[in-house]
Parts: C-alpha cells; sequence; structure tokens
C-alpha cells in the first residue's frame, strides 16, 4: 500500500521510498502509526526545506510521511560520523528513520550509500550516543543521592538501567531506539530476555516502598544488574577462566553492589575510566572487568579474569581498585 502509493503520488519523481518505525521494526500493533519515507529528486519535485514530515490519506489510512530531498540524502549519509545521535535534532531523527526502514523500491541508488561501513559507524555513533545519555543520567543520580529524595533516585536509576539496556539491544543490531517498545524488544531477544526482563519488569515499584529496607535492597539489586550490562557492553562475548581467589591475592571482597558506592564505567578509545560518587580515574581494561563482578562471585571464592592475566596483572588491578574504595583488601 506504501509503495502504491509513493508511485501514485510522486511518480517519476521517487528515488527511494520505504515503511520505518514500528511497522520497520517490526513491533507495531493495531493502533501504530504507519510511517514512510522517501528521497525526492531535488529539480523535478522541490519542497522549502531539506526534509519535511507531512501526513497523506491512502486507501483510507493515515501515512506518517517523511520527505527528503535526494541531495539532503546524500549529506546526511556522509555525515554521519558528525551528527551527534545523542540528541534529538533534524539530521539525527531523519537519519534514525532512514537506518530503521525497509525500503519499497530504489535499492540501487540506496545500496550505493548505504555500504556494510556506513551501517557499522552508524551502530558505533549511535551506542556511542546512548553511553553518553547514560552518562549524564549516572551524574544526575549522584546529585540525587546527595539531596536524598527517593522518587528522584528511583526515577533516575530505573532511566540508567533503560538506557544501558538500550546500548546493549544496539550492540545487538537492534537500533530502533523507542522507549515504549523497550520490554518487548528485550523479549524478542533471547540472551537480553533471560538476563535482564525480569529486572526490567520489576522497576516499576509501588510508591509506597520508597525509603523502606526493601527499596534500599531493590536499589542493591538493580545496581548489581547494571554492572552486568556494562560488562556486556563493554567486553562482549570475551573468553572468560576462572581463577580461585586465593591463588592470586587472599582477603580480596568486591563492594560494587554497595549502594553508597555506584559505580558507573565507560570506555574512551583504548582507555577506560570509572567514574564514582567522588572521582573519575582511568582504569585498565582488566581492572574494569574487576570491577564490573557481581559480589556473589567473590563471596563463593572465585572471580573471573580475561584469559592470559599474569599475577603481576592483577595485584596491580587490585591495588588500583583498592586505593579507591572498590575493593578493600583486608
Amino acid at each position: 500500500m506504501v509503495q502504491d502509493w509513493a508511485h501514485e503520488t510522486f511518480a517519476e519523481n521517487l528515488v527511494i521510498s520505504g515503511i520505518t518505525g514500528s511497522v520497520a521494526a517490526e513491533l507495531s500493533n493495531t493502533t501504530s502509526n504507519l510511517d514512510a519515507w522517501v528521497v525526492l529528486d531535488d529539480v523535478g519535485y522541490p519542497i522549502d526545506r531539506p526534509a519535511i514530515r507531512e501526513r497523506h490519506r491512502h486507501s483510507g489510512l493515515t501515512i506518517k510521511a517523511l520527505l527528503i530531498r535526494k541531495s539532503e540524502w546524500s549529506r546526511l549519509v556522509r555525515r554521519i560520523a558528525q551528527i551527534d545521535l545523542s540528541v534529538r535534532s533534524r539530521d539525527s531523527v531523519s537519519l534514525e528513520s532512514v537506518m530503521n526502514s525497509k525500503r519499497l523500491s530504489g535499492n540501487e541508488q540506496f545500496d550505493k550509500l548505504i555500504t556494510n561501513e556506513v551501517k557499522q559507524t552508524y551502530m558505533e555513533r549511535l551506542l556511542a550516543g546512548q553511553r553518553d545519555t547514560s552518562l549524564s543520567l549516572f551524574l544526575d543520580y549522584i546529585g540525587a543521592l546527595e539531596d536524598g529524595e527517593p522518587a528522584l533516585i528511583t526515577e533516575l536509576l530505573q532511566s540508567i538501567f533503560r538506557s544501558e539496556l538500550e546500548c546493549a539491544l544496539i550492540l545487538r543490531g537492534d537500533t530502533y531506539r523507542n522507549t515504549k517498545w523497550l520490554p518487548k524488544r528485550i523479549r524478542r531477544n533471547g540472551e537480553l530476555a533471560t538476563k535482564y526482563y525480569t529486572t526490567y519488569r520489576d522497576l516499576l515499584l509501588r510508591p509506597e516502598t520508597l525509603g523502606t529496607a526493601a527499596w534500599t535492597e531493590w536499589m542493591n539489586t538493580v545496581w548489581s544488574r547494571h554492572h552486568d550490562i556494562q560488562r556486556d557492553i563493554l567486553f562482549g562475548d570475551r573468553k572468560m577462566v576462572t581463577m580461585r581467589i586465593d591463588q592470586v591475592m587472599p582477603g580480596v571482597r568486591s563492594a560494587c553492589r554497595d549502594v553508597a558506592k555506584p559505580l558507573f564505567i565507560l570506555k574512551i578509545d583504548d582507555q577506560y575510566f570509572c567514574k564514582t560518587t567522588d572521582r573519575q580515574f582511568e582504569l585498565s581494561e582488566l581492572a574494569a572487568c574487576l570491577a564490573c563482578q557481581p559480589s556473589a562471585a567473590a563471596q563463593a571464592g572465585e572471580l573471573a579474569v580475561p584469559t592470559g592475566a599474569t599475577t603481576v596483572q592483577l595485584e596491580k588491578a587490585y591495588g588500583s581498585l583498592a586505593r579507591f574504595g572498590l575493593l578493600t583488601i583486608q
């Protein structure tokens, strides 16, 4: 139907057409909008702006259409590396509509610009933008802890968790960022559903629990799961080996479940940084791995570390973390 509408409306001026939004992402239901995008010849079908959104009626249904000039379409794709995808701008919204679409016509024109390299760049830029969002939320969370407002603390912790789940989905090729579809997107990804869907569902706390012992335990649990997501985002399917703690250094206790010491680990180029409530400092990749470990692993007497790690590296990593109170050596 969308293909018929595009050909009837724009005729020979049509360069590319496609569907986008929840329909293209296969997340729609009976009340979802029908979104489309079309690339038009600049001369034959002039529009007064590089890209505009219009509503069209066809076969009794409303189509929300993004109309893009051919020159603007080329400019967008060639500028992917410069467009900030962490904010909603005309460029970022238009680019997301195009990149999360299913083409109906103009495949040859599309494939000339949207190469595998472009797709990879887009995913990397999207991930970087989403992680920037997560870090901003984390900084707000630190401020909320200082204010001691339970409702705000809860809301920000929920937002951080959702944002990090978006990052995990992007890494798995799901780049259709839309909060209202997040639980559905998690459920259809078997690995993420097993790991995180229950935690996501349990984010919906009753207001009367705020500030209670149950609420504090909930915060601890969400931070623990948050560290799991960060390990997935930063280290993926890295092959891990299990070493007993007493083979490395005795008396190591993990504090990463302590709600009073939340941490946020990020990667900038080839360096790893850890942001805590009181400072930011650089970590080695090994130290970041160790910081992300759930406390249960340490309590069980075992800690997973990357293959090839030497005792000297481990001692250095533990020492760096211990100095800042993330791990305590007793």
